[in-house]
């Protein structure tokens, strides 16, 4: 297992496997780091 993506209304935290605290995120910074970093072209 990679870790767990926990999903909420205000923001994502990823917790990498075998690690007890993770990385949070809120929609606004995934939404411009998603079109900064991320590929195009997918559904």
């Amino acid at each position: 297992m990679l870790g767990r993506l926990r999903i909420s209304n205000g923001s994502l935290v990823w917790v990498p496997a075998n690690k007890q605290f993770g990385f949070k995120i809120n929609w606004s910074n995934f939404e411009r780091l998603m079109q900064e970093q991320g590929e195009g072209g997918h559904r």
